[in-house]
Formats: C-alpha cells, structure tokens, sequence
C-alpha cells in the first residue's frame, strides 16, 4: 500500500484571519432575506402560483366580455390576488377559488362536473350544491352564502351525506 494521495497540497487557509469577509457576506445574505420576506408579506412579490398556492377557477362565457371590466369589478371589491385573462375565443374569465368557498372545498372531481343554467347565465354544480351567475362573477360579487350555511354545508360533508 501506498501512502495518502494528496490532491490539494499542502494547504495553509486562514480561517480567523478571513472571519471579517464572511461576516459581511452573511450580513448582506441575511439582509436580502429579510428584504425577500417583507416584500412577500406585503404581497409586493410578484410570484407564480407555484410558489404564491392557491387554485383558479375558469368560466367561459356565451359571448366575449370586456376584460377591463372584470378588472375594475375585482379591483373595486379589493381582490388583488387575482388576474383575469382572456384567452384567443375571447370568451374565458378567471376568478379566485375564495370567492366560492364550496368550489374551493370541493375535488377536482366534483368541480369538473358541471352545467350552464338559465341559458348560460349561470354554472351549477351539482355534486357541491352551488350555483354562480355570469352576472356576479363579472361584477366582483363573491358567494353570498352566510358563514352559518356553509359551515352546515361543510358539516354534512364530513360526515360523509354529500351535498344538502
């Protein structure tokens, strides 16, 4: 057997001497993460849904909407998490999941399975028990359903009944 390989030589590194270099390279990292964490407290962060979470909800409409619209409604009712798009057919809307606590609540599943009521002025879904008209979405108008009901909702589907 041989002896040791040596890769780096004989190495002589300054360790205390160098303390004050790293000292400010953690000061100026640990700054940037505060920074970093009170710009996303504030919500002044621009991320992606894939570091922001959250859901979106898609509706699409018989006819094109004026988008800026949409804008001004959400912006009057104070939702800033969401953007509204307009896709090539002109005729799909997003708005945030909160604004509909079943949908938010409910599987991919049971919100997959719905249909147009009132020749398309509305969306029903039948497996959550929730109905949303054209209408509100486009006026920035959330669920009005009380805290009382949709805590019943909610309790029933605990235990396992479905929707009311």
């Amino acid at each position: 057997m041989g002896g040791i390989v040596e890769i780096l030589g004989k190495t002589n590194i300054d360790f205390i001497g160098k303390r004050h270099v790293a000292y400010a390279v953690s000061t100026v990292l640990i700054l940037v993460g505060i920074v970093a964490l009170i710009q996303i407290s504030r919500g002044a962060a621009n991320m992606g849904i894939d570091f922001a979470g959250g859901t979106a909800t898609q509706v699409k409409f018989a006819r094109p909407v004026d988008l800026g619209a949409v804008r001004d409604a959400l912006s009057k009712n104070g939702i800033k998490d969401s953007e509204p798009q307009q896709f090539a057919d002109g005729r799909t809307v997003t708005a945030p999941l909160a604004w509909y606590p079943r949908l938010l609540h409910g599987t991919a599943k049971e919100r997959a399975n719905w249909r147009l009521i009132g020749g398309g002025e509305g969306v029903h879904w039948p497996d959550l028990d929730e109905d949303i008209s054209v209408e509100n979405v486009l006026l920035g108008h959330p669920s009005g359903e009380s805290q009382r009901s949709f805590k019943q909702w909610l309790e029933t589907r605990k235990g396992g009944n479905g929707s009311r």
